[in-house]
């Protein structure tokens, strides 16, 4: 699954619930949109190598939500 298949509601859940650091924030927030890793990466002015482990600590904590 990817973020970009999230629904609104679930978009906004995740935001509140998961303690986003604020480039955690920005970066899901550009995954809910669909972009890739690395224009993620292009956009924010940061490396492909940093974009994907913001990327898997989102991902750590989305999970870590889902188990609760």
């Amino acid at each position: 699954m990817k973020i970009s298949d999230f629904v609104k509601p679930e978009i906004d859940y995740l935001l509140e619930q998961c303690n986003f650091t604020n480039e955690e924030k920005a970066i899901f927030i550009e995954l809910s949109h669909g972009n890739t890793t690395e224009n993620i990466a292009e956009r924010c002015n940061i490396s492909v190598s940093t974009a994907k482990r913001i990327k898997k600590r989102i991902w750590t904590k989305i999970e870590r939500i889902k188990s609760l």
